[in-house]
């Protein structure tokens, strides 16, 4: 099996949410044979195209965290 291991840019390990297939979690994951991840938000932005093995991540200085929805609480 392949791996996904994500790294920031001072190699310290970076745990973000992926998509694997139609599940998501977090990394580090396992990948089997024919699956690809894809990173969940923006927040990082990864140095290189593919997404496999070990990936070095950088912020993305556009990304803005969602605001939370207050709808529902009173």
């Amino acid at each position: 099996p392949r791996m996904l291991i994500t790294l920031n840019e001072d190699l310290e390990p970076v745990q973000v949410d992926v998509k694997v297939g139609h599940a998501f979690d977090k990394s580090p994951v396992l990948l089997n044979y024919g699956e690809k991840a894809d990173l969940v938000t923006e927040e990082y932005l990864p140095v290189t195209p593919i997404i496999e093995n070990f990936v070095i991540l950088k912020p993305n200085p556009e990304y803005k965290a969602p605001e939370h929805s207050k709808a529902g609480k009173y």
